[in-house]
């Protein structure tokens, strides 16, 4: 399947000149040192090692077969690595940085509870408590960026409403 606009997941692999690609999409797109090793350990072994890093945070694989991107995506849900949520940037160091927000991850959980519903593929959520290592250069469809203990949301570029503290 080729469809405009679709993009490959861990469950629809999608072919490419170097064999199929698919994407393991990290919760919150944070990802441990332990599960960096398991999916380049899977990689080498399943497809041809190439990994890349998306715009969305999510990692694509390439070089794989078809019964290889099953047995890849298989080990990866048995990771615990098998997320379908909405496709979600968090501040990398949330829960690390005594600078970022410290209801990110709260409110980054609540988005992913809620699903991605019929939003596309493409679409993405930004989640930015702010901190050393702040997202303020990315852009995404939906932004939710804390400053000073308020939160300010935007929507396609724009300011919607007030400053809040969230309630999570």
């Amino acid at each position: 399947m080729n469809i405009r606009g679709w993009c490959p997941s861990l469950f629809a692999p999608m072919e490419s000149g170097d064999g199929w690609l698919l994407r393991v999409r990290p919760r919150h797109a944070i990802l441990s040192a332990a599960n960096a090793r398991r999916i380049a350990v899977a990689a080498a072994e399943h497809g041809n090692g190439i990994i890349e890093l998306t715009h969305r945070g999510n990692l694509q694989i390439r070089g794989l077969s078809p019964a290889s991107a099953a047995t890849f995506a298989d080990r990866m849900v048995a990771a615990g690595l098998g997320d379908a949520g909405p496709n979600l940037l968090v501040s990398p160091l949330a829960g690390e940085d005594p600078d970022v927000d410290p209801q990110t991850i709260a409110i980054a959980d609540a988005l992913h509870a809620a699903g991605s519903g019929e939003l596309p593929d493409k679409f993405l959520f930004l989640v930015d408590g702010g901190g050393k290592a702040g997202l303020s250069d990315i852009r995404a469809d939906i932004v939710g960026r804390a400053d000073a203990g308020q939160w300010a949301i935007w929507i396609d570029g724009e300011t919607q409403g007030a400053a809040c503290k969230p309630a999570c």
